[in-house]
């Protein structure tokens, strides 16, 4: 801080003059030299023997003194520009006066004058900023023509560098310090209309003063502003007592940039002036922020909607009134997050409805005002609920399964309740704070209207509103009061406990809203809390100050509870609270997710499949796993896996045997046979040419229905495929159940031939062996001893209706392999 004022100390019966018979200096011309120091050494003198001379001899420039007042002069050079001080102590003069004047002899112009006013008594001072190597010129007098003795001095401070001090004239500049005619001390009296001009030095940049400080006499000492050039540019305010102009400038309008000051003091009272930063300000250029692209295309509403952890490419530009030259691009996701660049990427970290916006700015701080606001919304889960019925069953039974799928909605609520337990401890004078943070608003959104804000809802208890003082601040700083202190005496809030422990009572919401007619303090009560007293009763409240003085608070930010507790001894708890805003201010818009598609995942053992349900037959023991998918308007895909249990091998009925048999190259014997029968109601043989798909009806067969006894069944297949036809049998129950066998398979060899083609041949594990049924159910394979040792072979059936033998455990050497009549020999390696 700069030294406003610079003070004296003067010891008055501690000076002593030494006095000439004659008076110095009685005229202009013949002023005594005076030397500024930097403290006072006074120089003795005299108004005895002199006579009034400032008409005559200086042009007729009196100032402010008495007419034909017998008058001496002194004068002194500046040797640097800074605050001058001229202190003249009385010795023998009474009611004494002093004039400070520049220019030359004859043509003086009065600069300060102190004659003798309140609050100085019987010593007069001058304390004001002059200009460096420059001659100024003292005038001292008594009223009522009276002489006699004094003594003066002259002490200077030197101005800061870059200083501006206010005097009749003009300066062009981009930095410093702006100052009152006294500079560092107290400006004059009497200054008639000073005029003062400050240009930028920078062409094109418009003048700022920025008035830190600013102490005038009050509706008698007025600084008047002007918006260019000279006092006829249009005025932009007149400033008096303590209330400065704060920030100044120059309007896009002023041509020149400039700013004009005219300053007017009264005869009598001065103060400290003000002081100023200069500064020199580039208009802003016009900035558009432009989005040019996204990967993610913006769909119906122009919304862009992605999946969980997908990222979203951003390309943006700006449109520049004058250059684009060293400008900054910065991206807000919405979250609080910021990302720097014209073409960026983001993932979102959490499921929501994000707005977008891109600020440029331009190496002079200028920004763009348009926001885009792209709205990004990021799809919730959806809860997908699957079951299977039975869960647990044997295989060729059948399984229900069933799906239920909920599309998740996501609420935009830019305040979520703080939830946890904020405790207030007993303190005096004590304060707890929690806060909200709110960042989903549109950048640069502020309230405008009490009714913005809706209500502030606490859920709390406190076993004394009395002690309590409840603030909420705005993210900028501004409060309100929602309860002052004192008020409320022992009333309870919730369900308190006032029994001296820390214990959490039983909250309740009291909310402060704009329309309530009621202080928290004035509320009805209703009994609550142990012991049991007098509780404020939940509901709706008038805050202790209107919300109209929140007016002006940035949207996004740190939302603040206050509590203040004044008194010993209660304590008390908030709960939750949250802050709820007009929605007509909310951008970001809440959302469903549809259901784009939805079903079970294709399975070998899956039959009948819809859009939520499927039946599974599980064909081999074990804990198969089904899935179910949906797909929802976002393009999101999301999984729930059903698994059952197949912990038996069963039929629905007691199959003990099923068998296909050809009987001939051209007819297949199909035979099965049943231990007993319950619900049995029929059976359907069907065939196919590779044992998945294609499976054709070949008959049906009543079933038995219920039976403990052995049962036979048989039919024939007259048009078998040639080559391998495979046959399942299909058994269903009364009430619909389905059960399937294993397969059976028969080669035909319509051409008649039945012998049998080994290959590999030779092998050192495994030979197919291909013929039809009768070949393959009773060819022999001999060793070199003439010993059939098939039986020792493990054999494996093949789909296309070879037999697969393992013959890996025969020692090396040639087998013979018959047929019938037919022998084929095998060679084991």
């Amino acid at each position: 801080m700069l030294l406003r004022k610079l003070n004296f100390v003067l010891t008055l019966f501690a000076i002593g003059f030494s006095l000439s018979a004659l008076a110095q200096g009685n005229t202009c011309a013949t002023a005594t030299v005076l030397t500024p120091g930097a403290s006072c050494s006074y120089t003795s003198g005299t108004t005895v023997g002199a006579t009034y001379q400032s008409n005559a001899a200086n042009g007729g420039v009196p100032g402010c003194a008495s007419p034909g007042a017998p008058d001496v002069w002194y004068m002194f050079t500046t040797t640097s520009a800074g605050t001058y001080t001229i202190d003249m102590q009385t010795g023998t003069m009474l009611d004494s006066g002093m004039s400070l004047y520049s220019g030359a002899c004859g043509s003086l112009t009065e600069v300060a004058c102190d004659d003798d006013s309140s609050p100085n008594g019987n010593m007069s001072m001058i304390s004001t900023a002059l200009a460096a190597s420059t001659t100024y010129y003292i005038r001292i007098w008594q009223y009522s023509s009276g002489t006699g003795t004094f003594g003066i001095c002259i002490t200077s401070v030197s101005l800061p560098a870059g200083s501006v001090v206010m005097t009749n004239g003009s300066t062009s500049t981009c930095t410093g310090t702006f100052y009152d005619p006294g500079a560092l001390s107290n400006y004059g009296n009497s200054i008639a209309g000073m005029v003062f001009t400050i240009c930028p030095s920078t062409a094109g940049a418009k003048m700022q003063a920025n008035f830190t400080s600013f102490q005038t006499e009050n509706s008698l000492d007025y600084l008047e502003i002007f918006d260019g050039n000279s006092v006829g540019a249009p005025t932009l305010g007149t400033y008096t007592g303590t209330t400065g102009p704060g920030i100044v400038q120059a309007t896009p309008s002023n041509a020149s940039g400039c700013l004009t000051f005219r300053f007017t003091s009264d005869g009598s009272v001065n103060y400290a002036g003000w002081v100023a930063t200069l500064a020199c300000i580039v208009p802003c250029q016009s900035i558009t922020a432009n989005l040019i692209s996204t990967n993610e295309a913006a769909g119906v509403g122009g919304i862009i909607r992605i999946c969980q952890g997908q990222s979203v490419n951003f390309v943006g530009s700006g449109t520049f009134g004058t250059s684009s030259a060293g400008a900054t691009y910065t991206w807000s996701m919405g979250n609080g997050a910021t990302v720097n660049g014209t073409n960026i990427n983001y993932t979102w970290p959490a499921v929501g409805s994000y707005l977008v916006n891109l600020t440029v700015t331009d190496p002079n701080g200028c920004t763009n005002s348009n926001s885009f606001n792209q709205q990004v919304q990021v799809s919730t889960t959806p809860t997908i609920g699957t079951s299977a019925t039975p869960a647990t069953l044997c295989t060729n039974q059948i399984s229900n399964l069933a799906a239920n799928v909920t599309m998740n909605p996501y609420t935009v609520n830019c305040t979520p309740p703080v939830s946890g337990t904020t405790f207030l401890p007993d303190g005096s004078g004590v304060s707890y704070t929690t806060s909200i943070t709110t960042n989903c608003y549109q950048t640069g959104l502020t309230v405008t209207a009490a009714t913005d804000i809706t209500n502030v809802c606490l859920n709390m208890e406190h076993s004394f509103l009395g002690d309590l003082d409840i603030r909420l601040i705005c993210p900028n700083g501004q409060s309100i009061s929602l309860k002052d202190y004192p008020g409320g005496g022992g009333t309870y809030l919730g369900g308190a406990l006032d029994d001296g422990s820390t214990s959490p009572g039983t909250g309740s919401t009291y909310c402060f809203t704009p329309g309530a007619a009621t202080l928290l303090v004035s509320g009805p009560t209703v009994t609550a809390g142990s012991p049991a007293g007098s509780s404020i009763t939940p509901g709706n409240y008038m805050p202790a100050q209107p919300f109209s003085n929140l007016i002006g608070c940035p949207l996004n930010g740190n939302w603040t509870i206050q509590v203040t507790d004044h008194l010993a001894i209660d304590n008390g708890y908030i709960f939750n609270w949250d802050i709820n805003f007009s929605a007509g201010l909310l951008t970001a818009s809440s959302f469903t997710p549809t259901i784009a598609s939805q079903s079970w995942v294709p399975a070998a053992t899956l039959t009948s499949t819809g859009p939520t349900t499927a039946q599974v037959v599980p064909t081999a023991t074990g804990t198969p796993c089904f899935t179910y998918s949906v797909t929802d308007n976002f393009g999101c895909t999301y999984t729930q896996p059903q698994c059952i249990t197949v912990n038996c091998t069963a039929l629905p009925v007691g199959l003990t045997a099923f068998e296909a048999s050809a009987i001939s190259n051209e007819r297949v014997l199909l035979t099965w046979e049943t231990s007993s029968e319950s619900n049995s109601d029929y059976f359907n043989i069907e065939r196919s040419v590779d044992g998945e798909s294609g499976w054709e009806l070949i008959e049906t067969v009543d079933a038995a229905g219920y039976s403990s006894e052995t049962h036979h069944y048989m039919i024939y297949d007259n048009d078998p495929y040639n080559g391998t036809s495979y046959y399942r049998l299909r058994q269903y129950d009364l009430n619909g159940m389905l059960a399937v066998t294993d397969l059976e398979a028969v080669y035909l060899d319509f051409g008649g031939e039945s012998g049998l083609v080994l290959f590999p041949n030779p092998s050192e594990s495994f030979v197919s062996v291909k013929g039809d049924l009768v070949s393959l159910s009773t060819f022999e394979v001999l060793n070199m001893m003439g010993q059939n040792v098939r039986v020792q072979l493990k054999t494996f059936m093949q789909a296309d209706g070879t037999l697969l033998v393992d013959i890996s455990e025969l020692a090396a050497g040639v087998y013979t392999v018959k047929n019938g009549s037919k022998v084929t020999s095998l060679i084991k390696e």
